[in-house]
């Protein structure tokens, strides 16, 4: 996969595209998801799900995606103490905490004006396996 960022923010913050080889060459596939990149401090851990107060505008956004592209919320939860964010060796690069993603594709209009409060279960741990099996359902045709 490949990921590509904007540069004017409409809604969305990256893309993330399959990559698929013919013959000997790599290309794109054409499938790709959408994604709104979000963050939060730890406070809004729970036991069953993360936390987070988003936009209204940001919501509907995200709930209108087109069938074909997948519009995701992924939130990174990070530690409350903000020199925990981050540690750097010569070895690697950490982020503290994890990333956690919810689809609110098909999900009705709200009555609120600012923010919608939306719980992101913590099932939905967005990793590189994660990132995978969601393509595959896109690829699919299958709803994310």
């Amino acid at each position: 996969m490949s990921c590509s960022s904007r540069e004017m923010d409409y809604g969305i913050d990256m893309t993330v595209h399959e990559i698929g080889q013919r013959g000997r060459r790599y290309c794109e596939t054409g499938f790709r998801i959408d994604f709104q990149a979000k963050s939060t401090g730890a406070r809004a851990l729970t036991d069953a799900n993360v936390l987070y107060d988003l936009e209204v505008k940001n919501y509907d956004d995200l709930r209108a995606a087109p069938s074909r592209c997948p519009r995701l919320l992924v939130v990174l939860l990070l530690p409350e103490d903000e020199g925990q964010w981050t540690e750097q060796t010569e070895e690697s690069l950490l982020i503290g905490r994890a990333a956690y993603w919810l689809s609110l594709k098909g999900r009705g209009p709200v009555t609120n004006t600012k923010q919608v409060r939306l719980a992101l279960p913590r099932e939905n741990l967005f990793t590189i396996d994660a990132l995978r099996e969601l393509m595959q359902r896109v690829r699919k045709g299958e709803t994310v």
